[in-house]
């Protein structure tokens, strides 16, 4: 005798679309009850996920026995294995869709794409169609400033949509900016060096936003892939932000395993590299944001604090240690120390140092993302959602180390 366990179940791998298969027959008996196969032999059958339909059951040829299953079900490999790419505020004018089609190629007929307002619950809105062949779209009629969910459905595989089998979903926006260039001069027309010049709106069109850190349970996290070059950092390293605290006690900036922290406390500073430390104590102003450049060289150690061009605190010290990389996470507001109550603003993450001129400088700029040496920049600007976006990149290629927020809030300060 031949016992046979069939499993009836919807946890199956590759699980596709319903649809009846034409060749299968379904079995007619209790779990247990064995089933003659041609009158030489028998096969004992057991269910697990309830019992068969009734009525059928098939004798083959060759000493095998065809089964069908009970609910109506096929397997289908996925046409997608990746997410639909959108970009996040790499360009002005357009936000750029590009995917990529692991199988069925030559039976998909044109991709319908769609969007809505991330957050929304309303239903996908259809804003374009393109040919079968084609693995990139721009919408350069997407509203600057807003952040939409995309969806990306290719018609020819099957009618029931299902995610990754023929459509796939992606988060993106566009920032808009421009350049203005020139100089200042002296009346005799020589240049004017170190000029700050500044352009405001007329409203709140570019209001800018933060994150906000509850002190109790609040924090972010960047995941970058294990052994990723960028975040190795075990040569110079600097890490950029703006906070507000909004309570005196001792809590974590930031941390990366034992690799690098950074610990306020009401006035002080204190950066951890591997097994040195550079400790900063400053004035610090209430309800007010600062600037904090934490840095460490092959043999220094640096703390600077700005507040504006004026107002700036820094100290360097002597390192002797080392920071092997490692594959921990970068945690931003969370760690031994306690959690940060305040205010996190215009993150930078770079793989390499800077002059003091050079930190007073930048401190109070925005930056394009195409700098050399950046590993990560975080505007925080979303204003929705669970997730905060990595804007850096090296020409076309998005570095995307995207960070995940947990019980933090947005903020319009």
């Amino acid at each position: 005798m031949r016992k046979i366990l069939i499993f009836l179940g919807l946890c199956l791998p590759f699980l596709g679309y319903s649809q009846q298969p034409k060749s299968t027959f379904t079995l007619g008996y209790t779990a247990g009850q064995s089933v003659p196969v041609e009158n030489t032999d028998t096969f004992q059958v057991s269910f697990s996920g309830g019992s068969p339909f009734p009525t059928q059951w098939k004798n083959a040829n060759n000493d095998k026995f065809l089964l069908g299953f009970r609910h109506n079900v096929i397997y289908a490999q996925n046409a997608f294995t990746k997410g639909l790419f959108a970009s996040k505020g790499y360009f002005a004018d357009y936000v750029e869709l590009r995917w990529e089609v692991e199988r069925y190629e030559s039976q998909i007929s044109r991709f319908k794409i769609s969007r809505r307002e991330l957050g929304s619950t309303e239903d996908f809105e259809f804003i374009a169609s393109v040919e079968g062949s084609a693995r990139s779209w721009k919408d350069e009629y997407a509203e600057s400033g807003q952040l939409y969910e995309y969806k990306l459905l290719a018609e020819g595989i099957h009618p029931s949509e299902q995610e990754f089998l023929n459509f796939i979903t992606g988060i993106g926006f566009r920032i808009p900016y421009g350049r203005v260039s020139g100089r200042v001069t002296y009346k005799g027309g020589s240049a004017v060096p170190d000029v700050n010049v500044v352009a405001e709106p007329d409203d709140d069109a570019f209001r800018g936003n933060s994150l906000s850190l509850n002190g109790t349970d609040a924090y972010l996290a960047i995941s970058p892939p294990l052994n990723d070059p960028h975040f190795e950092l075990d040569e110079d390293f600097t890490f950029q932000a703006w906070f507000k605290a909004e309570s005196s006690n001792q809590s974590t900036l930031f941390h990366k395993g034992n690799q690098y922290k950074l610990v306020h406390e009401n006035g002080k500073l204190t950066f951890h590299a591997g097994n040195e430390n550079v400790i900063l104590n400053f004035e610090e102003k209430q309800d007010t944001f600062f600037h904090v450049t934490a840095m460490k060289t092959t043999d220094s150690l640096k703390l600077v604090v700005v507040y504006d061009e004026q107002t700036d605190t820094m100290i360097t010290v002597p390192f002797t240690g080392s920071t092997p990389s490692n594959n921990d996470e970068f945690i931003i507001g969370m760690g031994n120390e306690g959690f940060f109550n305040g205010k996190i603003d215009e993150l930078r993450i770079w793989r390499k140092s800077f002059t003091n001129k050079e930190i007073k400088q930048q401190a109070g700029l925005f930056i394009d993302g195409t700098e050399k040496e950046l590993s990560a920049y975080y505007r925080m600007n979303e204003n929705v959602g669970d997730v905060f976006f990595d804007l850096s990149r090296e020409g076309f290629s998005f570095n995307e180390k995207h960070g995940a927020i947990r019980n933090a809030t947005w903020s319009d300060d």
